[in-house]
């Protein structure tokens, strides 16, 4: 073993151990249901779903990470059955009913698995691009990443759809040196794959294309040998812009579609969102016109463009991996074909399900400029540390300067996302994930960069390589103390638990309780609740005049509209008015010095642990 590969294994063990601290903790974040249960439903056990997610399903597209999953539970179980511990597949399903924490610790081990194996993706896409010294200094920035490693605990596809996205990365650099066939087939599968998981990393699609590009170079340009193409595309391309045009023209100017008519369901709420997405439909039907008249127009007056397009589309390669895309997004999400129907219903509702069922409190969009400025000072910020945000920028400029065309496919990537994210039409801290690596990239290029540059020659390369390693450390310590500070949160008693025994202590069997989301699991058979999203969607006289008999609520809700008190004015009159006229009978919140009130760089309410609980008799 080399010294290199020690550093490499030693920056993997750290990774790891940042990551598993605090791994069993007891009350799973709301997500973590979403694909376990899937899996469940779709593995031997064959448990029903329950209604996790919309319409019993789950919201992401994330039928490759349930496929992993019924893989772990199938050995999981063949081990049992093998040990003794379960003699039939009624015991196995009966465990994970009863006590499913065992399920989800599976499942977080698989998660914590590909964040550590991002570490090492990462070293070998920087060491491609820059050199071992940048690729251990990205490798140690990303295993110290707050974001990176608090994602890696929860069972989302975030962190293994990151993951594949590096590989795919690392291949398309294959494309672009060497060009070989096998290159495309297994970027193409890759792909499907990412995109089964995670929609947005259909962006890879456009990533096969540039690195196909990008090998070819000038050959791009030589004359077709397409002809009749090169005359037939442009005509259909403006045909087909002037029919959309026309027909939009039409549709507008004699109402042909009456929009506000369309009923699809009994829920209102959705026929709403159906409405909004048929217009959304409309003014795609528009844009799409326009392009194609201006694409057609272009290929018309230019040859050297109409002979790049013609030579892109009709290449043997590029078509056979634009086909295992296809193939693999079918093998691993079968789901989306199947059910296609299904599929367009969910899609239409998880479109506009924010702004009319107020699910997402606090993340609905601030337009594109306003979501890119959320990202940069908010989960770029506190996810990656301010230094490593300050240097990832400037590294980027570096790179962007030096116009390499082996740095296109990571750049166009990086860049890619973060624009699709901040057009969304909500904002996550969680879709920063997949840009952590590449913070961690450029920051160490930046780096590298500077202590070549000001580092004086006489210098030998080892002191070099200690006074780099002094500086990543102190970068990363802040980062790193987050870990650990979170990691501690996770090992204490959760404040929904501690709420619980102390309801099923104190207050009297057969009480009438309304509870907000975040407030722990009370046993229907002992009280009478009514658990919702948050109390605040009815008034307070509601609760009073049904003969309520306290209220449990949660800072992590009602933070979120006391955050935007114009925008939900009426939901923030209910708690204030909760919490002044309620009698406070007993609040659950983590000590101070736990987490400082003053914290605002690490946003409590964003993930779910021991939230501040507070009962108010109103009765």
């Amino acid at each position: 073993m080399n010294k290199k590969h020690t550093i490499l294994y030693l920056i993997i063990l750290f990774a790891l151990a940042l990551k598993l601290y605090g791994i069993n903790f007891e009350v799973p974040h709301p997500d973590d249901y979403i694909t376990v249960q899937a899996a469940m439903h779709f593995g031997p056990a064959q448990v029903e779903l329950s209604g996790h997610g919309l319409y019993g399903l789950y919201v992401w597209p994330s039928t490759g990470m349930v496929y992993i999953e019924v893989l772990l539970f199938s050995i999981y179980y063949l081990l049992g059955w093998a040990a003794g511990i379960f003699p039939d597949i009624d015991s196995f399903k009966n465990l994970y009913l009863t006590d499913p924490s065992s399920f989800f610790l599976i499942c977080r081990i698989m998660c914590i698995f590909f964040g550590v194996a991002s570490v090492a993706a990462l070293y070998s896409l920087a060491k491609r691009l820059y050199g071992h010294k940048t690729a251990i200094m990205a490798a140690f920035f990303l295993s110290a990443n707050f974001l990176y490693s608090m994602h890696s605990q929860f069972i989302r596809p975030d962190v293994l759809a990151t993951f594949i996205s590096i590989m795919t990365l690392i291949i398309c650099l294959s494309i672009l040196d060497t060009g070989n066939y096998k290159y495309y087939i297994a970027a193409g599968v890759l792909t499907g794959f990412a995109i089964s998981i995670k929609f947005t990393s259909g962006i890879l699609v456009v990533l096969i294309v540039v690195a196909h590009v990008m090998a070819q170079g000038k050959e791009l340009f030589v004359e077709s040998k397409r002809q009749l193409s090169a005359k037939v595309l442009p005509r259909i391309l403006i045909s087909m812009g002037t029919i959309f045009l026309v027909a939009r023209l039409l549709i507008y100017a004699f109402d042909l579609v009456d929009i506000n008519s369309i009923s699809l369901s009994q829920d209102e709420i959705f026929n709403d969102n159906a409405r909004n997405f048929a217009r959304f439909l409309m003014n795609l039907v528009t844009l799409s016109g326009v392009m194609s008249l201006i694409a057609g127009l272009i290929l018309r007056v230019f040859p050297s463009v109409r002979n790049m397009v013609l030579n892109i589309v009709y290449n043997r390669k590029l078509i056979h991996g634009m086909a295992a895309v296809l193939v693999s997004f079918i093998i691993f999400d079968p789901v989306f074909f199947l059910n296609f129907k299904q599929q367009v219903l969910i899609f239409i509702a998880d479109a506009n399900y924010l702004g009319s069922n107020q699910q997402f409190i606090g993340i609905d969009s601030l337009g594109f400029l306003g979501n890119l400025w959320w990202y940069i000072k908010g989960s770029l910020n506190w996810g990656s540390g301010l230094a490593i945000e300050i240097m990832a920028g400037i590294g980027l400029l570096i790179v962007l300067s030096g116009k390499r065309k082996e740095d296109m496919p990571v750049l166009v990537f990086a860049l890619m996302y973060l624009l699709v994210i901040s057009a969304g039409r909500y904002r996550w801290e969680r879709y920063a994930v997949t840009l952590m690596p590449f913070m961690a990239l450029y920051a160490s290029v930046f780096l590298n960069t500077v202590m070549d540059k000001i580092a004086p020659r006489k210098i030998s390369e080892n002191k070099r390589v200690v006074i780099m390693a002094i500086i990543a450390i102190f970068i990363v310590l802040p980062s790193t103390y987050n870990i650990l500070r979170y990691g501690y949160l996770l090992t204490q008693k959760d404040t929904r638990v501690i709420a619980k025994e102390w309801v099923e202590s104190n207050i009297t069997s057969g009480s009438r309780l309304g509870q907000d989301a975040y407030t722990g699991i009370l046993s229907a058979e002992t009280y009478e609740v009514s658990k919702k999203f948050s109390l605040s969607n009815e008034n307070l006289d509601f609760y009073i005049e049904n003969n309520y008999d306290y209220l449990m609520v949660s800072d992590t809700q009602y933070l979120r509209y006391m955050n935007e008190p114009l925008k939900y004015e009426k939901n923030v009159e209910f708690y204030n008015r909760l919490f002044a006229q309620g009698t406070l009978v007993k609040e659950f919140k983590l000590r101070d010095d736990l987490w400082p009130k003053s914290e605002e760089r690490f946003p409590k309410y964003h993930i779910h642990i021991s939230p501040t609980i507070k009962i108010y008799k109103i009765k």
